[in-house]
Order: structure tokens, then sequence, then C-alpha cells
């Protein structure tokens, strides 16, 4: 005769009914206290780590923030001089050399 699995619930099932039954708001030590009572014993840190997966589970909870540079800006320079590089200084100082700091000026002023 073939051994059947157990009827036992698993530790996850045991937490959707809590929450389901105390509320997604609930607190983890008062979850723990239910668990408890149900026969299953979880440190407090299994049971934010479970209660986590559940409200992930029902939709409950937003991903985390994201990350990058907000729309519209810049990145910054690795130098952190404002986004003016090396090779800017360099450019501009072969321009000078090539036209002069007076018509230089007068260039930069006629396009600002």
């Amino acid at each position: 005769m073939a051994k059947g699995k157990s009827k036992k619930k698993s530790k996850m099932d045991v937490m959707r009914e809590t929450i389901a039954k105390l509320g997604k708001d609930a607190s983890a030590k008062d979850i723990q206290d239910h668990l408890k009572k149900a026969g299953v014993h979880m440190s407090i840190e299994m049971v934010y780590t479970y209660k986590g997966n559940v409200l992930r589970e029902l939709g409950g909870r937003k991903k985390g923030k994201r990350r990058g540079p907000k729309p519209g800006r810049k990145a910054a320079t690795a130098n952190g001089a404002g986004g003016i590089s090396v090779r800017d200084i360099q450019d501009v100082k072969g321009l000078v050399d090539r036209l002069g700091a007076e018509k230089l000026l007068q260039l930069a002023n006629v396009l600002s």
C-alpha cells in the first residue's frame, strides 16, 4: 500500500489564511501570535518575509523606487565640474589659440 501525502498545510498556506483573517495591515507580532495558535512557530524576520511574499502575490505592494536620473535632467559627470570635461577645456583652448580670446568671447555672446 502506497503512502499518501500528509494533509498538513504549509507555512505559506497558514500565512495566507492569517493575512486573510487579520488583514494586510496586521503587525508582525499579531501575525506571529496567530500563527502560534495555529501550531506554526516562526521568527519575526520570517513573518516579515512571508507576509511580504503573500502581499506581493495579492498585488498589495508596489515595486521599489525606480533608479536612475530623473526625466529632463542631464546625468552628472564623474568630475563634478558642472558637466565640463577636460576635453571641453582643451577644445576651448584650441579655439582661443586659433581665433583669439576677443573673437571667441564675441562668438560666445552671439550664441548665448
